[in-house]
């Protein structure tokens, strides 16, 4: 099979709707090169996961062991601070009550009594989806606790102390800045580009090599992020091959390389190489 057609046979299995965004953007002149840009947006957005996964984790145990201190007066790092039936425990409400409660009782249709043994305070919190946090933050959390809570938290913070926490404004740009990473998470989740310039808002530029650009400046925000909640999670994700990874792949020749031969970058050798001087690609439009 050429690989032209190689390359109708897999962009006829998508949805035009899906491709159109492609085409709209970065204008290929092809379907070897439709493909390619393609692929390189599913494989910069497979790049991102690593980093979201030690975001969440780190985010979560900050606010549970912060939580935990406070409602056991500094005896306990891991409480049920969720639990309505425990001492001190936080009054939360609405979404993240109920996503709770599911966690804490049967189902109606099986009783809806406690579970026996009730499920430890890292099982729970482990469970808990990655958008109960940033609620939790901007508006479950008595206004006595924030202060606490968000020095807690966001300790490597350059002006982090209870008298900055405490004024509304920085705490929420920073529930902000938590809420792009939930936005960055369910892209990736639900394979939504993670490049459009509608969405990162922060691109200047019509070319494809702006959104390129943009979209390195928001993993960099939001790595930035993950430093006041951990420096020590933040130095192993930058030390690791999945940042690697991504700088690699956030990368006009990136870019390039992908839409001259999509299927020849499983290596990333080809990546880092500088875009061969005879290529058709128009950089200009």
């Amino acid at each position: 099979m050429s690989p032209a057609n190689q390359s109708r046979i897999f962009l006829d299995s998508l949805s035009q709707p899906r491709i159109h965004a492609y085409d709209q953007l970065f204008k290929p002149q092809c379907d070897t090169q439709r493909m390619g840009v393609y692929l390189w947006g599913q494989a910069v957005s497979a790049s991102l996961q690593p980093f979201l996964t030690v975001f969440e984790v780190a985010f979560r145990n900050a606010i549970h062991i912060s939580l935990s201190l406070q409602a056991t007066k500094f005896t306990s790092a891991s409480y049920p601070w969720y639990d309505v039936t425990q001492p001190n425990s936080l009054k939360i409400v609405g979404h993240s009550l109920e996503k709770v409660n599911e966690l804490l009782f049967e189902p109606i249709a099986k009783g809806g009594a406690r579970r026996v043994p009730a499920p430890t305070p890292d099982a729970v919190i482990s469970r808990l989806s990655f958008g109960i946090w940033p609620d939790l933050l901007a508006q479950q959390i008595p206004k006595s606790q924030r202060p606490r809570t968000y020095e807690d938290v966001f300790r490597q913070h350059p002006k982090s102390n209870l008298k900055y926490w405490g004024n509304p404004t920085h705490r929420h740009e920073v529930v902000m800045l938590c809420k792009k990473v939930q936005s960055l998470r369910n892209r990736v989740s639900h394979a939504e580009p993670v490049w459009k310039p509608q969405w990162l808002k922060n691109v200047n530029g019509r070319h494809w090599s702006s959104s390129v650009l943009g979209l390195k400046t928001y993993h960099a925000e939001l790595l930035q992020l993950l430093e006041w909640v951990s420096c020590p999670a933040a130095q192993v994700y930058r030390a690791s091959f999945a940042y690697s990874w991504f700088l690699q792949l956030c990368t006009t020749n990136a870019v390039f390389a992908f839409m001259n031969d999509p299927l020849n970058t499983a290596h990333l050798a080809p990546i880092a190489k500088p875009i061969p001087p005879d290529s058709k690609i128009n950089l200009l439009y």
